[in-house]
Formats: C-alpha cells, sequence, structure tokens
C-alpha cells in the first residue's frame, strides 16, 4: 500500500472476496523482520522438532546448550528440557485438540443425516439391513370375523 494512493480500511468497510487469494499469498510470502529478537524460549520452541531428532540420534542437551550458547542462547540444560517438554506437551495438546475436532464434525455430520457410514441405500430410512421383518407366524393376525360386541370371532365357529 503506498501512501500517496490508497488510504487505510476503515473500521467495518467491506472487503472484496475475490481480493483474498491475493492477501493470502502475501502474507505467506511476508518474510520476518531479521532484527527481530526472540526469547530462549521462542528459539528452542521453534526448532524443538530438530532438537528432539538430535536428540534421538545421541546429541546430548549438554550440547545442544553449547551449540545454543554460540548463538548467545544462554540457557541451563534444565531450562531446555523444561522448554522441549512444553513444546511437546503443547504439539500434543494440538494435535489431541485437531483429532477432537475432526470427531465432532464426523458426529456432526451423522447426526444431520450426512456421510453415515453403513447406510443402506436401499431403504428410505437408512435402517440397517441386518434387521429383516419378523417372520409371518410370528405376527398377530387380524380377527376378522369378530364383531364389536363380542360374538362371532373364530371360537364361535366350534
Amino acid at each position: 500500500m503506498t501512501e500517496d494512493t490508497e488510504k487505510p480500511a476503515e473500521p467495518g468497510k467491506k472487503f472484496r472476496h475475490d481480493s483474498l487469494d491475493e492477501l493470502i499469498r502475501m502474507i505467506c510470502e511476508a518474510q520476518p523482520d531479521p532484527k527481530r529478537a526472540i526469547t530462549g524460549r521462542e528459539a528452542v520452541t521453534t526448532v524443538a522438532k530438530f532438537l528432539d531428532q538430535a536428540i534421538r540420534r545421541g546429541v546430548t542437551v549438554k550440547e545442544i546448550v553449547a551449540i545454543l550458547g554460540s548463538f548467545d542462547l544462554n540457557l541451563r540444560e534444565a531450562t531446555v528440557r523444561s522448554y522441549l517438554a512444553a513444546a511437546k506437551a503443547a504439539a500434543e495438546k494440538k494435535k489431541a485438540d485437531k483429532e477432537k475436532e475432526k470427531a465432532a464434525r464426523a458426529a456432526k455430520a451423522m447426526t444431520a443425516g450426512r456421510a453415515l457410514p453403513h447406510r443402506d441405500t436401499a431403504t428410505p430410512t437408512g435402517s440397517a439391513p441386518h434387521a429383516p421383518p419378523a417372520p409371518v407366524h410370528e405376527r398377530p393376525s387380524p380377527d376378522i370375523t369378530a364383531r364389536p360386541d363380542g360374538s362371532g370371532g373364530p371360537e364361535a365357529a366350534l
């Protein structure tokens, strides 16, 4: 946005939907400010995945602390372990939340009548085909010879 040709957006002003792709592209291409200082926690959290991989390969936390120290991140081993544990817990929570959200969406879809697993398309209600109708001999037969006053019926013929 140039200062002489465009004004900042006013609060509540509508944004054109067809500009969203361009907005997303520009945000994704934006580079972080290289002069911005980050904390030791931010640095460890950002590279936690790689630090965990290094530890699994046999690199000790003491060696990781020395590497971080070469970048002027002077942290103790216990601090680095704590930061890594917090980053791992946050990643696991994020994964669990994502799974819960997915399950909730699936449950909502099922209650809305969409995407039912094993749905029988031959029946209009979607009832399971494993529940056949009762056999004819178990069904009560209507007594068509009985009169409303109780006279007649099958026993009257005897």
